[in-house]
């Protein structure tokens, strides 16, 4: 499927003029595949992210190499006491 919407983007834009053809292209990150395209047309691209903005803060504080001092240590949640033990007993007898 893909590759049927790249071919009608390559043709959409091969046919036209570069004076014509888009300023720039504004993709999600899930859409990357279309960025060659955009690429090869010389259409600058500016992407973002739309898995929202907790996924996008977990990310950016992510250490993004080999930690000082080790791990950090494991924590509970706030509250967690309050619910009981982590893998609490099931009673399937019904």
């Amino acid at each position: 499927m893909h590759s049927q919407m790249l071919q009608g983007l390559r043709n959409l834009l091969s046919t036209r003029e570069p004076e014509t053809r888009p300023v720039c292209a504004v993709i999600d990150v899930m859409m990357g595949w279309t960025a060659d395209v955009f690429k090869n047309c010389e259409v600058p691209i500016v992407g973002f992210f739309t898995s929202g903005a907790c996924s996008a803060a977990v990310e950016c504080a992510m250490p993004h190499g080999p930690l000082p001092h080790g791990p950090p240590p494991l924590r509970d949640a706030p509250g967690s006491e309050k619910m009981g033990p982590l893998n609490p007993v099931i009673n399937h007898t019904g």
